[in-house]
């Protein structure tokens, strides 16, 4: 894709950004500062992609994270081209549903942890870990083991789990945080 196709598809989604914030071009141009007939070459491709000081100004009234900003005008490709100021603030949260919905944010955040997938503390993320080591234990214990054609009874294969907590001490958590 040669850089016009690139302005003119990048025009194209903040546009959409646009209608979906219920903006007009004049109150777009009254938040950031910007000429009504700039906000309007950019939307139709005519101004090239934006600068990302021009997209952190375009961020908020759009109610987007600067960071999606600048992954959809493709600055994030090679972001070691970018400063530190540039590069400020590029966190950001994006969630595509399977029913086509996208999620950006905190609201993705939000949905993340209503499903049990993201945790709001370091401690919850912690105890999520502990719970998954002790549920991978408790599947190695009830699984079928063989050993040279006998079944391995569940004290066997405890004992198996022992001796590789022994053998291979750097893989295994310490116990008195389980």
């Amino acid at each position: 894709m040669d850089s016009l196709e690139k302005a003119k598809e990048f025009g194209q989604y903040l546009k959409g950004l646009r209608t979906e914030s219920k903006l007009t071009l004049k109150q777009l141009s009254e938040k950031t500062k910007l000429t009504i007939g700039h906000l309007s070459n950019i939307e139709n491709g005519r101004r090239g992609i934006p600068s990302p000081n021009l997209l952190k100004k375009l961020a908020e009234p759009l109610n987007v994270p600067y960071g999606e900003l600048m992954y959809h005008a493709d600055y994030l490709s090679n972001d070691s081209d970018l400063s530190e100021q540039e590069r400020e603030g590029l966190e950001f949260q994006l969630l595509y549903l399977p029913n086509g919905e996208v999620l950006r944010g905190e609201e993705a955040s939000a949905y993340m942890r209503s499903q049990g997938l993201f945790h709001s503390s370091i401690e919850e993320a912690e105890e999520a870990g502990k719970k998954a080591e002790e549920l991978e234990m408790l599947i190695f214990l009830n699984k079928d083991i063989t050993l040279y054609g006998y079944r391995l009874t569940k004290d066997e294969r405890k004992r198996i789990a022992e001796m590789l907590d022994l053998m291979f001490p750097q893989y295994v958590s310490n116990k008195d945080e389980i």
